[in-house]
């Protein structure tokens, strides 16, 4: 609630980046609450995984990176924000534990899908006109092509956020075998997708629907050979994608890939400039402009997180990154679960009160009545929801839920290939939380 009311509060381009990096801070607020209870308590059970090692080296090359940038301030702020994933995954696994981060990722499906809803049928049929006295083709094109984005940035984002959820949808349904309330989740969140228009979303789910199957047919054995197989396809798709014809063929037959083609080959420039450190985070766009070529397509960033980071943080931030991956791989692809004690639950209540209290907040400050009205609808959505699958678990140690986890966890690595994921902060936090 502090970060959320100075953040709004808090006028002028500094002095929100300014304001950015104290809320990530808030972050360190309730783990420390939380070691100082376990203390008075007379001492607490301390889930150690492994992954926090991945993700100190990537908060550490983070930081490094903040010396090579050009502009520090927002490299900075992004530093800040990898050590706050890190703290975001040991709150959800020491403190919330599976049942609640599956409760508030599902709910969150509901509260998006509403907001898309009102997006399609009420905002942006009433925005087109107001596109077409504003002279701008973009928004006019934008308006007219009806493409949902929820809270997100823009549809592809969306559409990367639902295609991480909707396997551990489908998984906690059928592990919980509830099929009214995840079902009619699982049905909204696919009809959201459709009116993303995102076909890197539309992808990257089909590739996350596969590896559900494959894992499922697997539970018994012959996941090794499954796991190595999907990997080797997984690189050689990548090598033609890189060195041979299959990225131009794309290019000359789809504008989007077209536009993602020019990011790139910018981007492998920009790579050659600082191969070993980078650029800086958040410095790409910086660097950009010099390497763009005759199709001025302007972005902010490469539409490939892989890429972006690599040329922003130099190789070692890209193994620290592809370790935080790696590391949800290995868990999520293995055949079995390590036992481990769920925490105890936080209460229902309160979590139920703040989020009324932040949508009241966000009604304060909304334009108009219709403006205030989707807050609390949308709030309203992910209040109920979260209560009700907090009173009916999943069972989260079922198989299909880890395998829906996994699942989405592939279909989001492949869309990440052709769009800004982890650079979109609700993205990021919600790989986290899954990864939690």
């Amino acid at each position: 609630m502090l970060g959320f009311f100075l953040r709004v509060g808090v006028s002028g381009a500094a002095a929100g980046s300014g304001v950015n990096l104290f809320i990530h801070l808030l972050f360190w607020i309730p783990l420390a609450f939380w070691f100082a209870a376990r203390m008075l308590q007379g001492g607490g059970v301390w889930r150690f995984t492994g992954f926090e090692f991945a993700a100190i080296a990537f908060a550490v090359v983070s930081l490094v990176s903040v010396l090579r940038a050009g502009y520090a301030f927002p490299a900075l702020e992004r530093a800040f924000a990898s050590m706050s994933y890190l703290l975001l995954f040991m709150l959800g696994l020491q403190v919330l534990g599976r049942e609640t981060l599956i409760a508030i990722l599902l709910a969150a499906v509901a509260a998006e899908a509403l907001t898309s809803l009102a997006q399609y049928f009420v905002l942006m049929p009433q925005l087109k006109a107001l596109a077409e006295a504003s002279g701008s083709e973009e928004l006019l094109w934008r308006v007219q092509s009806r493409e949902v984005f929820g809270t997100f940035r823009g549809p592809n984002q969306l559409a990367g956020f639902l295609a991480l959820v909707l396997p551990l949808v489908a998984g906690s349904m059928i592990d919980a075998r509830e099929f009214r309330l995840r079902g009619l989740l699982l049905a909204l969140g696919a009809a959201t997708l459709a009116l993303t228009g995102s076909t890197g979303g539309f992808v990257a789910l089909g590739c996350g629907s596969a590896a559900f199957v494959v894992l499922t047919l697997t539970r018994a054995r012959g996941r090794s050979v499954a796991v190595w197989a999907g990997g080797i396809a997984a690189a050689a798709v990548v090598a033609l994608a890189l060195g041979g014809p299959l990225l131009p063929w794309v290019a000359s037959r789809n504008h989007s890939m077209h536009v993602r083609e020019v990011y790139w080959k910018a981007t492998g420039k920009i790579v050659a400039e600082a191969p070993l450190l980078g650029v800086g985070l958040d410095n790409w766009p910086e660097h950009y402009f010099q390497w763009k070529g005759d199709a001025q397509q302007e972005s902010r960033t490469a539409h490939n997180d892989y890429l972006q980071i690599l040329s922003e943080t130099g190789v070692g931030g890209l193994l620290a990154f592809l370790a935080l991956l790696g590391f949800g791989l290995r868990w999520g692809l293995a055949r079995q679960a390590i036992p481990s004690p769920e925490p105890h639950p936080p209460a229902l209540w309160p979590i139920a009160i703040l989020d009324g209290a932040v949508a009241g907040a966000g009604c304060i400050l909304a334009f108009d009545w219709k403006e205030s009205l989707l807050i609390l609808l949308s709030a309203g959505a992910w209040t109920a929801v979260f209560i009700l699958l907090r009173r009916r678990p999943a069972g989260s140690e079922g198989p299909f839920t880890r395998i829906g986890a996994a699942a989405g966890f592939c279909a989001l690595l492949v869309h990440m290939m052709v769009d800004f994921q982890f650079y979109e902060w609700g993205v990021a936090a919600a790989l986290f939380a899954l990864l939690a």
